[in-house]
């Protein structure tokens, strides 16, 4: 009895992805990271953010967040708190936006023209307490930037009346529902925000002390938002 052999050729095709867009992640030292955007800058220099930490945190934990800020078209400069903590942690001082001004302005001047930063075109924003101060330093500077993030606010601002207060420029709010406390903080600050005629993107969430679920998709839009001026709210409440 014969068996014949068959031979079959099998064809393997390996798949070589294309080069994926990332926006790169430079450290410049210990105090600031750097995100900035694909490709090359504008002619007057990257917009950008300047991004502030909450308490007993540290530059690690803005990588994420700065990329998907680039990814929306907004550089990132990250800078570490002014107060060391003993467990390696950063903060900011308890009551000083004066010092933390000064602290952000030195280490700006130090990053702004290695990394073609354009000074014009700055919004400022934060996280928990760096959240608070970056409230602060907006209400308190309204000029100087041209928008803010305010993630996870654990203080309630002094925003006036509007008969005081100028309109501040497009203000994006985020807060957690299993976070009760900055849960309600986002809702009056930005009812109070709107009733001086402050353009307000309002994003709430199911979760807690932290920043939305899909984070990585509504970060880049909420870059692209600031950047055009808060004219078109692309899902916010």
């Amino acid at each position: 009895m014969y068996f014949r052999r068959r031979w079959s050729l099998a064809c393997v095709v390996f798949l070589v992805p294309g080069p994926v867009a990332a926006a790169p992640v430079v450290h410049v030292d210990a105090n600031t990271l750097v995100a900035l955007p694909d490709g090359d800058p504008p002619a007057d220099g990257w917009p950008n953010v300047v991004l502030l930490h909450g308490h007993n945190s540290s530059l690690k934990y803005q990588k994420g967040r700065a990329r998907a800020l680039a990814d929306g078209g907004l550089a990132v400069v990250a800078v570490a708190g002014t107060v060391a903590l003993a467990n390696g942690n950063r903060g900011w001082p308890r009551d000083d936006v004066a010092a933390v001004d000064h602290h952000l302005s030195r280490w700006l001047e130090r990053v702004a023209e290695r990394h073609k930063l354009d000074g014009r075109r700055q919004f400022i924003g934060g996280f928990s307490q760096g959240a608070a101060y970056a409230l602060r330093l907006l209400l308190a500077n309204p000029g100087s930037y041209r928008g803010g993030l305010i993630m996870s606010l654990v203080e309630t601002p002094s925003i006036g009346s509007e008969a005081t207060k100028p309109a501040l420029p497009p203000v994006w709010i985020t807060a957690g529902q299993a976070d009760p406390k900055a849960y309600q903080i986002a809702q009056d600050t930005a009812g109070r925000l709107r009733a001086i005629g402050t353009p307000v993107r309002l994003d709430l969430h199911i979760g807690g002390h932290e920043l939305p679920p899909d984070w990585k998709q509504v970060l880049p839009s909420v870059a692209r938002w600031l950047l055009a001026g808060g004219a078109a709210d692309p899902g916010g409440l």
